[in-house]
């Protein structure tokens, strides 16, 4: 049967990714489960965003031009060491993976994923 989807009632989702088209389906998907989700199209943006808003979790992918994934998924913890990050990457080695959560990344979610992974990857990061 698996783990029943939360509803993301009062969470707020900042979703890091440069393609466009991953940013639209993910911020509908999350917000359709009552998340609100700010978007970033690069790290710099990221940073931003997250300086200013209550974000509870950052969504991050790893392969980004400019400020890479791992580059702005250290900044975010030199903002908040508690910051909660759930790196995503289609393209990820091993060691881009141990190396994301030896930096802080608190999961690794490799593309693709189904709606349901990532549903379930974000609850698992709100519990």
């Amino acid at each position: 049967m698996g783990k029943k989807i939360a509803q993301g009632v009062n969470r707020t989702i900042l979703l890091v990714d440069d393609e466009a088209d991953i940013l639209t389906i993910w911020k509908e998907l999350l917000e359709i489960y009552g998340y609100t989700v700010i978007t970033a199209a690069n790290g710099e943006e990221a940073i931003d965003k997250y300086s200013t808003v209550d974000v509870g979790l950052v969504i991050l992918d790893i392969g980004m031009p400019g400020m890479g994934g791992l580059r702005c998924l250290e900044k975010l913890l030199f903002i908040d060491e508690n910051a909660k990050v759930l790196m995503i990457s289609g393209y990820a080695s091993e060691n881009h993976i141990s190396r994301a959560l030896q930096s802080g990344a608190k999961a690794f979610l490799s593309k693709p994923y189904s709606n349901r992974n990532l549903l379930v990857a974000v609850e698992e990061m709100f519990e």
